[in-house]
């Protein structure tokens, strides 16, 4: 038995089933007759909820995207200037193209860090000492991963907020991207959580995370001596990493 909404009263106008395949995706809609006054809430239940096409599955399912609303003209009923309808005929579209699960993309960075004025020379390894003020600089190329998450259901992770400033433990690969970032090359910065209410009093979460990468890691410092990037050790307690590794799973997946 076919379900478009388990919520509410509805049955589908004979002929009207349509679906489109193309390669680029699925477009598939259906009429449905309801009461007049439930038309908004079938609406709100089968659109806000985006359920899926019911007769059939496919590798991708479509996803109930939008609504148009017209009255059945057949019976109606005036009331001063205006008609009362007693059914309403909702055509309802599915479709693959709804994508707004998640996204990500990439923000340029760049860092210049003032080296040690007192290992250089002009002209020379014997030439004239540089001043304090004429130290050199090298620039530090990154980059900011900035992922989105769409309609999250609460409750959130607490993990959003714990683990700012940490780094990542394990590697991570965008499928979006198609990059790969190894351990410790993410540093996870405050996010913004932008939360919305749906008409229906469904609430749910907008996320942008933005994660800065350095190819060379965060717990390695540039080493003028070897001109390499190496760790640090803390005398007393060991390897010292001050962007502690931390587990990425509740928002990086």
């Amino acid at each position: 038995m076919t379900i478009y909404s388990p919520s509410y009263a509805c049955s589908e106008e004979h002929g009207t089933v349509k679906e489109d395949v193309q390669d680029s995706g699925t477009t598939c809609s259906v009429t449905l007759r309801t009461a007049w006054a439930l038309r908004h809430a079938l609406v709100y239940d089968i659109v806000g909820s985006r359920r899926p096409w019911p007769h059939t599955s496919w590798p991708v399912q479509p996803l109930a995207s939008q609504a148009a609303i017209v009255p059945d003209k057949t019976t109606y009923a005036t009331l001063g200037q205006s008609c009362v309808y007693i059914d309403a005929l909702v055509t309802i579209t599915y479709s693959t193209y709804i994508l707004d699960i998640c996204a990500e993309s990439l923000e340029p960075t760049a860092e210049f860090l003032t080296l040690d004025w007192k290992r250089f020379r002009w002209g020379a390894k014997n030439g004239d000492p540089l001043l304090e003020k004429e130290a050199p600089g090298k620039l530090v190329k990154g980059l900011n991963l900035v992922r989105q998450l769409f309609n999250r259901t609460p409750p959130l992770s607490t993990s959003l907020l714990t683990l700012m400033g940490s780094s990542n433990q394990a590697a991570y690969t965008s499928a979006l991207l198609g990059l790969t970032f190894a351990k410790e090359t993410l540093i996870y910065q405050p996010p913004s959580l932008q939360r919305t209410i749906k008409t229906n009093g469904d609430m749910r979460f907008n996320l942008t995370l933005k994660f800065s990468y350095k190819p060379e890691g965060w717990n390695r410092y540039w080493r003028a001596k070897s001109q390499t990037w190496e760790e640090i050790f803390d005398v007393e307690t060991g390897l010292y990493k001050c962007y502690p590794p931390a587990n990425y799973s509740a928002f990086l997946f």
